[in-house]
C-alpha cells in the first residue's frame, strides 16, 4: 500500500514494485487534492495496469484517512500488507523478508523502516538495508 497526499515520485514507486516475490499487488492510496499529482498518479496507473488505485471520496485525514478507509472498507483480499510512503525505495527482496516477519511474528501489516540509520531493535536491524528514503 503506497500512501500519497499531494506528493508522488513515480520513479520511487516503480522501483518498489520490482520485487522478486511475484504474488504481490501494488495499491496506491491517494488523497491528493492537487490536480498535478492526481494526473501523475492517473498516468502511472495507466502505464502500470497491475497497480490498483484507491481514492477516498471523503478525503479525510490525508494519508492516514485513506489508509484507514482502505483497510476498514473490506474491498481487498490480501493476507498481509506492507505500507510505503511516497518517498521510499525498497530493495527487490523486501517483500520476501516481510513474509518471514509475518510468519514468525504473527503480524499482518509492516511499514517500511524510516530510521534505517538508528538500528536499535530487532525489526530495525532486519530491515535497515532494505529501505532507503528517496530524496530527489
Amino acid at each position: 500500500m503506497y500512501t500519497t497526499y499531494n506528493d508522488f515520485i513515480p520513479y520511487a514507486l516503480a522501483q518498489c514494485l520490482k520485487q522478486t516475490y511475484d504474488n504481490t499487488q501494488g495499491v496506491i492510496l491517494d488523497n491528493s487534492t492537487d490536480p498535478k499529482y492526481i494526473k501523475m498518479i492517473d498516468d502511472f496507473v495507466i502505464a502500470h495496469p497491475n497497480v490498483k488505485l484507491v481514492r477516498d471520496s471523503q478525503n479525510k485525514h490525508a494519508k492516514a484517512g485513506n489508509l484507514n478507509n482502505y483497510l476498514c472498507n473490506g474491498t481487498h483480499d490480501y493476507d498481509y500488507f506492507v505500507i510505503l510512503d511516497s518517498d521510499e525505495l525498497l530493495e527487490n527482496r523486501f517483500v520476501e523478508k516481510c513474509l518471514k516477519m509475518f510468519y514468525y511474528n504473527n503480524i499482518g501489516i509492516l511499514q517500511c523502516n524510516h530510521i534505517s540509520g538508528q538500528n536499535n531493535n530487532s525489526f530495525m536491524r532486519t530491515f535497515a538495508s532494505s529501505a532507503n528514503v528517496f530524496w530527489p
